[in-house]
């Protein structure tokens, strides 16, 4: 983490919390944020960090801006935090305050820093604190798989699927992604239609991923959906509608039939993505 810009690094040992450790680790972060406030503190959008960012909220009674998917300091040295409303319409500037500002944002969203090689910084280890404690007896477990949700977030190749695919072109489109390495995304109107789970849904609604290429597969291309791809690398479409949404995104666009294209497509970038180390 010193390499990315971190000058003092905190670490919590959450052994003896127990499985549901999120009032111990809350209370024991908040301690640690009022004995030192910082300028912000950051989380990530995920199950955790809206869990840990909400608590510390309520117990240091600060501000919050949940699922935010883009950070600016503004002239007068204020984090300008900036998240869709409106349905996704616009994107709107949010400024706390209270300090030090609260926020959760979007795994992808930010443009990783430059490493500095050999950077160093301290590392404390805090303990828990006296009140940490379980939040909840644990009665019994079960373990939920859902595949293809923690691949999606950390894919370098995604192929994302929208309604133009049809449910029965689902299968066949996900046997080519596989042909190239490329974890599959998808649309809400198409988790809405049963075709696909919810957690490979991209957007507004859904996950925010960064990968290097992004294949849209008759994807419609609104607001609610691109929102959540804005840091890919190259954004290729293929979609019947030259009038589609997605071209405007898009780096590269194919106006037809997926079921014509998609083939002659993978084929072709697949060596591509081999040759840098993608596929």
């Amino acid at each position: 983490m010193a390499e990315y810009g971190a000058d003092r690094i905190l670490t919590l040992d959450t052994t003896g919390l127990g499985m549901l450790c999120g009032r111990g680790v809350a209370d024991t972060l908040s301690d640690a944020i009022a004995q030192q406030p910082p300028y912000a503190v950051l989380f990530a959008a995920t199950a955790d960090g809206r869990d840990l960012a909400a608590r510390i909220a309520a117990r240091q009674r600060l501000g919050l801006t949940g699922d935010a998917i883009d950070l600016e300091i503004n002239d007068a040295g204020q984090l300008v935090q900036l998240k869709p409303a409106l349905g996704g319409n616009v994107v709107a500037p949010i400024l706390s305050k209270t300090l030090p500002n609260l926020v959760t944002l979007r795994p992808g969203v930010l443009t990783p820093a430059a490493p500095e090689p050999g950077a160093t910084a301290p590392v404390e280890t805090i303990a828990p604190s006296p009140a940490a404690g379980s939040d909840a007896t644990m009665v019994s477990e079960h373990l939920s798989e859902e595949h293809g949700a923690l691949e999606l977030t950390a894919a370098e190749v995604v192929v994302g699927l929208g309604m133009g695919v049809t449910e029965e072109g689902v299968p066949a489109a996900q046997q080519m992604a596989a042909a190239i390495g490329a974890s599959i995304a998808t649309t809400r109107n198409v988790v809405h239609s049963g075709w696909l789970p919810h957690h490979i849904q991209v957007g507004i609604s859904g996950r925010t991923i960064a990968p290097q290429v992004y294949l849209a597969v008759g994807i419609r291309g609104a607001f609610n959906h691109t929102v959540g791809i804005q840091k890919a690398g190259v954004i290729l479409a293929i979609n019947r509608n030259h009038r589609a949404a997605i071209f405007r995104a898009a780096d590269y666009g194919i106006v037809g039939d997926w079921n014509e294209y998609l083939p002659p497509l993978v084929e072709a970038i697949g060596p591509v993505l081999a040759e840098h180390g993608l596929a």
